[in-house]
């Protein structure tokens, strides 16, 4: 190996690590965000519950209970439900903010793939 070649080895290692670092960021960031939009899955199974124990009448201690364990997310749905609002934003928000980590997540793989093999 030449010495001339060095730092520029040096740069690919130093930009390889740089783009593994970022996938692995969006990465985080992605199953994180995965993880809280599968929360919303409860919304329509707590609803399909109370219709089948309490013959379509609203258990609202089970849901406060429900919505407690939630986070963010269900003082949201709590503060939806309270004034007898959709959770159709909620969804939406969280589909849209879910389709741009994974645009964020394919683009820094593009990235990656790019100086890996070029």
């Amino acid at each position: 190996m030449v010495f001339h070649e060095v730092p520029k080895r040096l740069v690919l290692i130093f930009s390889l690590l740089i783009g593994f670092g970022l996938i692995s960021m969006v990465n985080g960031l992605l199953i994180r965000m995965a993880v809280k939009c599968s929360l919303l899955s409860i919304f329509p199974l707590l609803r399909i519950n109370e219709i089948i124990q309490n013959q379509g009448r609203r258990n609202t201690n089970n849901r406060r209970h429900v919505y407690a364990q939630m986070g963010g997310v269900g003082a949201l749905a709590a503060y939806l439900d309270r004034n007898e609002r959709s959770k159709g934003p909620i969804y939406f928000q969280l589909f849209v903010t879910l389709l741009t980590y994974y645009t964020m997540y394919s683009s820094s793989y593009k990235l990656w793939t790019t100086l890996m093999f070029n």
